[in-house]
């Protein structure tokens, strides 16, 4: 009996046919077969990943049809792997037993005779395969497949092989239904799985496509929702421009000299516009008729001559509710103004927030690019020959941004162009100008936060939590509070008297303001140059070679804003040749400054030896470093001092001009303390804020810093009066890292006590704790000092309070001495440390303004 049986068994989606002969021929076809299978299950697991792919909601239909095709591929490889089972356990007898081929798919042939069946032995390639009918492959499958379920036990929990065939259900079985497999013709193998591959990528192409059009619509829909953000924000200072309108209907309006009592109606802030109005008109008379200036102006009523307006715009977010009472002949104002302004909150960046994805992506957009900042004189873009370049503190081969230095001639036309911008911005309303920067506040709060926190953390070196509370929070309340207190600065006015009227008016100064800002933070160098302008002046703002990025981007803020043209010209500059070209300018009207103590003196006696040349008697005004310490009683809590020290001596790496760098501990606490410091110290981690968001504090600005810093490291290595107890060491090889360092210093005298270092390094002096009041009257503290003293009593709090009453600008009991709050803790320095200009009950330092009294 001959054996030349063909059997054949279709697997799902590669059809794939098995010519068993005999046993040994079914296990080597068994091995071929389990590696297609493999190489089919290896390409469902890059379509699989292609259907994983994040897709917006609204492509839920595709979603859909995939899982369909997903579960369809999954069922046919199953079911072809035990088919390969099947095929291995049973010769080839067995199998066309239990595959009985249906005559009734061959042609009628006659019977055939011995001789004839003898040459069919002795060739079966000339058997009647050539007259059989060709195989469907779908309805073989199909058949094979129920005979297959009524011989052995397939547990399958559909009937995998009959979905219904729609574009619905995008099977793909419709793309092999024209294959007709003839006996012996094994090579189509290959030939289905090459076009099975195909199809493979064909699909992939679609869905790639697919997923491009539903991310460009994303896209979209993401401009679309930032120009809706910006136009919001218009609508709100458009809202804040009311008190515009109150200015032109003051100027519009005439009416009698006498005018109600101011106490009489600013005193009636209770809403009740009728009983203001009552109180008027038993006093004047009837009203005009009403007019309606705005649909947020409940109502106005004049009065002999004067207009009382009430506006209530509820939905602001920097709220105004103003009372004005506006005098014929004069300038006479009475604006009793609270504008409602809170700190900005602070933001966690915790795991899955929206705030973390947006700087994550933010700093990725930063990672190996550089930045063009050019000089911008007006809205020209001016590049000179001197280029420079912002590298990124924790890995200096990164140049963050490219920049170049104004020279004198590009510094005097910068002048000359703000002078004569000056006068038209001095004259726009206060609400004018305080509406530029309430709208920059806004900016800053939203679209445009992450971008300047990327730039300050990449550029400065800072960790996200140092960034959140500068670049945004405090610079957002700079922006916020000092706008408020410039629009309820009219409101301090000098009394009347008899037959005369009496106003003061603020303006800017003549001339021009020179803002020097600090690299250390990016909110110092907004508040530098946008104070002065909110006050009325035009600005040269040259900002730090180290914060270049990001206090360009907050320059565009401003503009973006609706800052105009000339009001503040951004001119990188080398430090002498700009403190050389202001001073000696006769157009100098003041100087802003936050940095070291010996520039401010260079430009303090240029300005003195230059007197003659100005039209005015310049402002200067500074905020410079400081040696602040913790003083610690025998009383304090020594958790709180341990934690509070660690914080203020090595937050942003202690370069603050408020960083504890010294601490006077007594002797019976100093055990305790010590420990304290040495096992937080071993676990501060150094190193990339962006590729660890864990990072305690980072590297030191530059290499001067890292040099300097280095210099007092030896310094202490070789005093025998100094003895290192944590850290010391530093390493420049990829960034200017230094370790956090804590010395201990046997005289209070001693270099390292008294000057400045701005690093990560805290010395500490052991005193007998009765002595602490010696030690404080000793007359040793130059600069400006913070106290940090824990459970004090009373007692000893007045004590010190008077014995440091000139020492320190800042005096803080029970806490440390970094971390002033705009509006809560104002700042500013004392001694050598700075002019300490700023108000206690105000925030808007080193504001030049001029006051002039009419008397009338």
């Amino acid at each position: 009996m001959w054996l030349g049986h063909v059997f054949e068994l279709c697997i799902s989606l590669h059809v794939c046919v098995v010519c068993v002969q005999s046993a040994q021929e079914s296990e080597k076809i068994q091995d071929e077969l389990n590696e297609k299978v493999e190489r089919l299950k290896a390409e469902l697991v890059v379509f699989k990943s292609l259907m994983s792919n994040k897709m917006s909601d609204m492509d839920t239909k595709i979603q859909e049809k995939a899982t369909l095709v997903d579960m369809d591929i999954c069922r046919r490889i199953d079911i072809s792997t035990k088919l390969c089972d099947v095929a291995q356990q049973c010769n080839s007898e067995d199998m066309l037993k239990m595959f009985n081929v249906s005559p009734a798919r061959k042609k009628e042939c006659k019977p055939v005779s011995d001789e004839d069946s003898s040459e069919m032995d002795a060739d079966p390639s000339t058997s009647t395969s050539e007259e059989e009918v060709p195989l469907n492959v779908t309805d073989e499958m199909k058949r094979m497949l129920n005979q297959l379920r009524e011989t052995f036990d397939i547990d399958d929990d559909c009937d995998s092989l009959t979905w219904e065939e729609n574009d619905e259900t995008l099977l793909l079985w419709e793309d092999f239904n024209n294959y007709n497999i003839q006996p012996g013709q094994s090579e189509i193998l290959g030939s289905l799985i090459d076009e099975t591959e195909s199809l493979f990528k064909t699909r992939e192409q679609e869905y790639q496509e697919t997923i491009g059009a539903i991310e460009m619509e994303l896209a979209t829909a993401k401009s679309d929702m930032n120009r809706h953000l910006h136009e919001y924000m218009d609508m709100c200072s458009m809202k804040r421009g009311l008190d515009v309108q109150m200015e032109t209907c003051r100027r519009m309006i005439k009416g009698g000299r006498n005018s109600p009592s101011v106490s009489s109606v600013a005193s009636s802030d209770s809403g009740n516009t009728d009983e203001i109005q009552d109180k008027l008109l038993d006093k004047d008379g009837e009203a005009e008729p009403l007019l309606l200036l705005d649909s947020q102006i409940l109502g106005y009523n004049v009065c002999g001559g004067s207009l009382l307006l009430r506006i209530c715009p509820s939905s602001l977010s920097v709220h105004l509710s103003i009372l004005m009472c506006v005098s014929l002949c004069s300038f006479r104002t009475f604006p009793c103004a609270a504008v409602e302004v809170k700190n900005e909150p602070i933001l966690g960046f915790n795991e899955g927030s929206p705030e973390r994805a947006e700087l994550q992506k933010a700093l990725d957009d930063l990672k190996g690019k550089t930045e063009e900042i050019p000089c911008v004189v007006g809205d020209e873009h001016v590049w000179t020959k001197d280029i420079r370049y912002q590298l990124s503190p924790f890995n200096h081969s990164h140049k963050l941004a490219k920049f170049c230095y104004a020279d004198k001639e590009l510094l005097n036309k910068a002048i000359l162009a703000s002078v004569a911008a000056r006068r038209e911005w001095d004259l726009k309303p206060i609400q004018d100008r305080a509406q530029v920067l309430f709208k920059a506040a806004d900016i800053i709060s939203g679209p445009k936060r992450a971008e300047i926190l990327a730039k300050t953390m990449i550029g400065q070196g800072k960790t996200v939590v140092q960034a959140e509370i500068d670049a945004a929070a405090e610079l957002i309340d700079f922006f916020r509070f000092n706008a408020k207190h410039a629009v309820e600065l009219e409101s301090q006015q000098p009394l009347d008297s008899d037959g005369s009227t009496n106003t003061m008016l603020y303006r800017g100064l003549e001339g021009f303001i020179a803002a020097v800002a600090p690299f250390n933070f990016t909110a110092i160098g907004g508040n530098l140059a946008g104070t002065p302008a909110l006050m009325g002046n035009v600005v040269l703002w040259k900002p730090s070679d180290t914060a270049m990025s990001a206090s360009y981007a907050v320059y565009n803020v401003l503009r973006d804003s609706g800052l105009p043209t000339n009001i503040i010209q951004f001119v990188p500059a080398d430090g002498p040749v700009f403190g050389d070209t202001i001073t000696s300018s006769e157009h100098l009207a003041g100087i802003n400054f936050t940095g070291s103590v010996p520039t401010f003196k260079r430009l303090w006696k240029q300005v003195a030896q230059n007197l003659d040349v100005y039209k005015n008697f310049p402002r200067v005004a500074g905020e410079c470093g400081g040696k602040n310490f913790h003083f610690v009683h025998k009383s304090a809590d020594v958790q709180s001092v341990v934690t509070g020290t660690i914080r203020s001596a090595f937050e942003y790496g202690g370069q603050k001009c408020s960083a504890c760098s010294r601490m006077y501990v007594p002797d019976s606490l100093w055990p305790q303390i010590k420990q304290g410091l040495l096992d937080i110290h071993k676990q501060l981690k150094v190193g990339d804020p962006v590729e660890d968001w864990s990072t305690f504090f980072s590297a030191v600005i530059d290499d001067k810093s890292f040099a300097r810093i280095k210099k007092w490291l030896d310094h202490a290595k070789s005093s025998p009066k100094l003895n290192i107890i944590a850290g010391g060491h530093c390493n420049d090889k990829k960034g200017y890292f230094v370790e956090p360092t804590i010395i201990e210093s046997t005289d209070p005298q001693e270099a390292i006590m008294a000057e400045e270092i701005f690093g990560p390094v805290l010395s500490v002096y052991v005193y007998p704790e009765n002595d602490y009041l010696e030690l404080v009257c000793n007359g040793v503290f130059i600069y400006k000092y913070y106290e940090c003293k824990a459970n004090f009593d009373q007692n000893v709090v007045n004590e010190a309070a008077k014995a440091l009453r000139n020492a320190a600008g800042n005096y803080y009991v029970n806490d440390k001495s970094t971390g002033s709050i705009v509006a809560q803790q104002p700042f500013g320095g004392a001694r050598a440390s700075g002019i300490n200009p700023q108000p206690a009950h105000q925030s808007t330092a080193r504001t030049p303004i001029h006051s002039s009294l009419i008397s009338m």
